[in-house]
């Protein structure tokens, strides 16, 4: 994640005069990097870090949009449960957001993983947050109609698919319909739905 630039970015003069806080979950091996960060930009009394949560929906009842800056996505774990909170995403358009996100719709996307950009994708945001309310009812519309509950049947129904229609009727013998091999083909081929690849044997 990008929590640098989105530091550099409301760190603005113009953001020191707004009515805000963010809260970061999670942990990582640059904790203590943005600790010093939030400390150097003067963020201290707006930055919270909260650690790790397993109450989403405890996380959402008191929060009222996900900021996900982002180089390189998936398609977000956290960014899918927002959605299906009622919460606006206020992210970068890279991989799988921008199939998720539509701008003005579900949330705000930034076009890059810049500080110009993110900062004008936050502005953004924050002059429709009236809207936030309808725009978290749109994505949580939207989640619901694009999540998958269980990828690896919807693959495997795609892969047999495509086989029947290619060489007629095929049968996969029985000892190849494991479902191990088809968890690790599904998680490999989704690993944002939150499955552990670790797993796969």
């Amino acid at each position: 994640m990008l929590r640098d630039i989105l530091f550099e970015a409301v760190s603005a003069t113009r953001w020191r005069s707004r009515d805000w806080h963010l809260c970061l979950y999670g942990s990582g091996d640059d904790d203590a990097y943005l600790h010093e960060l939030a400390t150097f930009y003067g963020l201290n009394d707006r930055i919270a870090f909260r650690g790790q949560s397993e109450d989403i929906r405890g996380i959402w009842r008191t929060h009222h949009a996900l900021m996900l800056p982002s180089r390189v996505e998936g398609t977000p774990l956290a960014m899918v449960e927002a959605m299906l909170c009622g919460r606006p995403v206020i992210g970068t358009a890279v991989a799988g957001i921008p199939e998720w996100v539509r701008e003005g719709r579900d949330g705000f996307l930034a076009d890059a993983p810049a500080v110009t950009c993110l900062d004008a994708a936050l502005e953004r945001a924050w002059q429709e947050r009236g809207r936030w309310q309808s725009i978290g009812s749109n994505a949580r519309e939207d989640a619901l109609r694009l999540y998958d509950p269980r990828p690896d049947e919807t693959l495997l129904s795609i892969v047999m698919e495509a086989v029947n229609r290619s060489a007629g009727t095929f049968v996969l013998p029985r000892e190849e319909t494991k479902i191990a091999s088809v968890d690790c083909v599904a998680r490999e081929a989704s690993p944002s739905v939150g499955i552990d690849h670790n797993s796969c044997v």
